[in-house]
């Protein structure tokens, strides 16, 4: 989600090297952990729909899931119980440096209230990151980049676009089991997803 939020000349090489620069020790892609979310996913899609339930719905946005179980309750066990990229890339990155601090750094202040329960220690928004950038005299456009960020795949990285994570399961899904259905709505924005779920 942050490619283009620091203007167009800004790289995510120099958003790694910018945040480095800051004090962070390492910048991992969460797109690692959208990877892992979509097999978890294509696997409950499998497994439940359409014999067990009607459909499923998917994302891994707080606001949307409060919302959803909140206004439509009949709904809520419809809602993907798979575990979101960033607590999914937290668990990785705590598995193998165990006494790691983790910041999941994102557009939506709602991760807040998710990382609380879970394996992140911290979450920043853009505009806070952007915040210390600016207080450390970064200049992100003339940074030197450094190492690139290749761990996620192209998938992975369109969890961060609307209807990217239902796009991303089924086509897995058509990969691993061709000519199985998958048919898909999505909806941008809270209002629009109230008004998909209520049709």
């Amino acid at each position: 989600a942050f490619v283009g939020q620091f203007g167009p000349a800004v790289t995510p090489d120099k958003v790694k090297a910018a945040l480095k620069a800051v004090g962070f020790a390492d910048v991992v892609e969460v797109a690692i952990g959208a990877d892992l979310c979509t097999i978890e996913e294509a696997e409950d899609f499998l497994a439940k729909v359409p014999e067990k339930q009607p459909f499923m719905a998917t994302s891994c946005c707080p606001a949307w899931s409060v919302m959803a179980k909140k206004n439509f309750p009949d709904f809520a066990p419809y809602i993907s119980m798979a575990l979101t990229p960033m607590v999914l890339t937290g668990r990785l990155i705590k598995k193998e440096k165990p006494n790691a601090k983790v910041v999941f750094i994102g557009p939506c202040a709602a991760k807040k209230l998710e990382a609380s329960r879970s394996d992140i220690d911290f979450v920043l928004t853009f505009e806070e990151v952007m915040g210390m950038f600016n207080a450390k005299g970064i200049a992100l456009d003339q940074i030197t980049t450094s190492d690139p960020l290749t761990e996620g795949t192209n998938a992975g990285r369109g969890f961060a676009v609307s209807g990217g994570v239902a796009k991303a399961v089924k086509d897995l899904i058509q990969k691993e089991h061709p000519g199985t259905e998958v048919k898909v709505q999505a909806a941008e924005g809270l209002k629009n997803c109230k008004t998909m779920l209520m049709m």
